[in-house]
């Protein structure tokens, strides 16, 4: 099934359903917490595994065995993504797999179905009524993971240029997204003022700190929106990976991206400006920027993207901004209302965002 997932048209970003062809069975819907039940169990998979770990997130369960990762999607449903029947998250696990390939070579292998039988039994890949769908990959190695080589300081050099270059020559081969510069800095704008009501609505944040940071954030949009309108006019703006942070990144021999942004094209049509600059405020959180540096280094020399500072730095503040608002929303949940965790990051992040504008103005 892997292998049929590859029809991609992309002319008009539709994806070849390798099942439309076949007769479903008609799908069942069940409880979330069965299923992750069954699939905690290492008895349950069809490749034998001493253990299995799951870690949860805000849209999926992530079941890792000795070899493999599969994810299972929640029935969920959000602004930026819908996941709320067993049909849409199967379509959206075979997109995964298909954007994926993009920058993770093979590491997804396919879309496996969770079925259960007459007799309500579970099981992976079974011949009975579809369950659900679950991304499988291969596993990665978690040591040649970025975020933990930048969080134990021993960053290889040569291994991150490796990857830079990786990352740049997709960016330059990629198609360029239909975009007008007055759509592209609308655009901005609206995200910019959603995050600010994210952040304002928040109790715990410090208003004075986000009321600056919204502030000196629109001053410098203002200033750039005819450059950045300029950007998607030459075409710079590229359907990317969307959610470009060291724990997407894999320093293996051959590197891996992946975790692209699927369920949403919208925000994963970005200026490759934009995805580096995300990726070097959270090497910064690491303080490693060098980092990241590289990366950006290695896109102007293969892409010849001048690179202007100004820009760069707009992206910068806009995706600590960003991340500042994604912390805050944690603590609307309830297993971290209140969090010092949280609102120490949330904080970090606005203070980030004024030092780089700051910083860009002197």
């Amino acid at each position: 099934m892997g292998g049929e997932l590859n029809a991609f048209l992309p002319g008009n970003h539709c994806y070849a359903n390798p099942m439309m062809s076949q007769k479903i069975p008609e799908a069942v819907e069940l409880p979330l917490s069965r299923k992750v039940r069954f699939l905690k169990d290492p008895g349950h998979y069809p490749e034998p595994t001493t253990a299995v770990e799951a870690k949860e997130t805000h849209m999926s369960w992530i079941f890792l065995t000795d070899n493999h990762a599969f994810k299972l999607k929640k029935p969920v449903k959000y602004p930026y993504l819908d996941f709320s029947t067993l049909e849409k998250r199967r379509q959206d696990a075979e997109r995964e797999v298909v954007l994926n390939s993009r920058l993770a070579g093979q590491t997804y292998i396919g879309v496996n179905r969770l079925t259960v039988d007459e007799n309500d039994t579970l099981s992976l890949e079974g011949d009975g009524r579809p369950a659900d769908y679950l991304v499988k990959m291969h596993r990665l190695p978690e040591g040649r993971m970025l975020d933990r080589l930048l969080e134990e300081n021993r960053v290889p050099e040569r291994e991150v240029v490796r990857a830079a270059r990786r990352l740049s020559d997709f960016y330059r081969q990629a198609a360029a997204v239909d975009l007008s510069g007055e759509d592209y800095t609308g655009r901005l704008g609206r995200e910019i003022a959603d995050n600010h009501q994210g952040l304002a609505g928040t109790e715990s944040i410090d208003r004075e700190l986000t009321g600056h940071s919204h502030a000196a954030l629109c001053n410098c949009f203002t200033v750039l929106s005819e450059e950045l309108a300029a950007r998607a006019a030459q075409g710079r703006i590229l359907d990317g990976h969307g959610d470009l942070r060291p724990e997407h990144i894999c320093l293996t021999d051959d590197p891996v991206f992946f975790d692209c942004l699927e369920f949403n094209r919208t925000l994963r049509s970005v200026d490759p400006l934009d995805e580096l600059a995300y990726l070097d405020i959270e090497c910064q959180r690491y303080e490693h920027p060098e980092a990241a540096t590289v990366f950006k280094t290695v896109y102007g020399h293969v892409t010849n993207d001048p690179c202007p500072p100004a820009v760069f730095h707009f992206y910068q503040a806009k995706r600590a901004f960003l991340r500042a608002s994604l912390c805050a929303g944690h603590l609307g949940e309830e297993a971290y209302d209140g969090s010092r965790e949280w609102i120490d990051k949330t904080h970090w992040y606005l203070r980030k965002t004024l030092e780089i504008l700051q910083s860009a103005t002197t």
